[in-house]
């Protein structure tokens, strides 16, 4: 029988291997969110919907755009700002079994905070009817749905975990399909129950207890070696940035379960050294050649692009290039490239580079998503899977972005 966790904030693949990792059974398991388990209920029963399924990030953008035409200006209408409030209000609707329209419309206007609930319900309004219009739906409307429509679910058996309970719509599609088990982390991994027992030390600043949980594991026997140790921490934002730091200075190999900060990928340099190039370095040939020659920047994709077989420099594209202040802006470019085309068609290679160089403006062109998906380098070691996923989920969310 197939069986499906479901359960929210986790990282699903890292929970899977580790599972792998101390050798428990983890053969026709899947990890997966409400929301993925209503799309794959709804897949598997044939029901097809009307509306097309949006991402967190277009999520945000539909919902700028609903700040912009509100009469109450209470929220800030900025990505950062409106992507904590849409998981505000997420959190917030699924709270609700059901009726989510009308208990929010009943007990928001009810509250403490009068001017604040008030500009929240008008924005969750003009959300959903804004939804609506453009024929979209997002996460917590598919877990909805699936509860509305789905039939019950043979074959498969649905756990939930007690360190991490579903919230009450989530819960309405467990119901419906065929109920949850609730299960423990301990009894998903097998553990022993151990006497309680911990040995307490004291540390000053999170580097001091960084670097002491190291000197510890390094002192120990061979139950504590690398290999067989799992730090949990209390901050996922602040200790996962020291341990990776301090892992990388010391030559220690880790996993990182919960991730790490978005600034240590090759993504974050690429992006950098771009917005360097593009804005305060004003399209110069020296932040130009800080970005294309940068580590981040997988220059034989780019040669082999421009120059196919003709082995063309880069650098001497490149010095050109920067000379003539190329861009992302094609019209720019064209007339840019114009003045010098009777120059370099004076012999054949000349009209070569003249070529390399349309070709690399030709590339320019296409804009900034465009470049970190065909461009950015992904590094060859564990840290690869954590470029990749940076390049994705970045790509994803301008994607968003330049549509709203």
């Amino acid at each position: 029988m197939e069986r499906i966790l479901v359960v929210s904030g986790v990282n699903e693949a890292e929970l899977l291997r580790t599972l792998c990792w101390h050798k428990k059974y983890s053969f026709a398991l899947r990890v997966e969110s409400a929301a993925e388990l209503a799309v794959r209920m709804l897949t598997r029963q044939g029901i097809v919907l009307k509306e097309k399924p949006i991402g967190s990030g277009e999520q945000i953008c539909l919902m700028m755009d609903v700040l912009d035409k509100c009469r109450n200006s209470y929220f800030p209408n900025d990505y950062d700002s409106v992507s904590k409030l849409c998981s505000s209000l997420d959190m917030l609707r699924l709270r609700i079994r059901e009726n989510e329209s009308e208990q929010l419309s009943e007990r928001l206007p009810k509250g403490k905070f009068e001017d604040k609930n008030a500009a929240l319900l008008e924005a969750y309004s003009e959300y959903i009817k804004e939804c609506r219009s453009q024929g979209v739906i997002d996460r917590i409307g598919l877990v909805r749905k699936a509860a509305e429509l789905c039939e019950r679910a043979e074959g498969v058996e649905l756990l939930t975990l007690k360190e991490y309970p579903l919230q009450p719509a989530e819960l309405a599609l467990t119901d419906r399909l065929s109920g949850a088990r609730e299960i423990t982390l301990a009894e998903l991994f097998g553990a022993r129950q151990l006497p309680r027992k911990a040995n307490v030390f004291s540390a000053y600043g999170a580097v001091n207890e960084v670097r002491h949980v190291l000197e510890t594991i390094l002192k120990g026997d061979k139950e504590t070696r690398f290999d067989c140790c799992t730090v949990a921490v209390a901050d996922t934002a602040l200790y996962p940035q020291l341990f990776f730091e301090l892992g990388r200075r010391y030559g220690i190999a880790m996993s990182f379960g919960c991730g790490i900060p978005f600034g240590n990928t090759t993504a974050a340099a690429f992006l950098k050294s771009f917005v360097l190039w593009n804005g305060a370095g004003m399209n110069s040939g020296q932040s130009l050649d800080d970005w294309v020659f940068g580590t981040a920047f997988d220059r034989s994709k780019l040669t082999e692009k421009i120059s196919g077989k003709k082995n063309i420099p880069l650098r001497k594209v490149t010095e050109l290039a920067g000379a003539l202040r190329l861009s992302c802006d094609e019209e720019k470019n064209s007339r840019r490239l114009e003045r010098i085309e009777g120059v370099l068609s004076e012999d054949d290679e000349r009209r070569e580079l003249l070529g390399a160089l349309k070709a690399f403006s030709g590339e320019l062109s296409k804009g900034v998503v465009y470049l970190l998906r065909n461009y950015c380098t992904i590094r060859k070691n564990e840290l690869g899977a954590y470029d990749r996923s940076a390049v994705s989920s970045a790509a994803s969310d301008m994607t968003a972005y330049e549509k709203a």
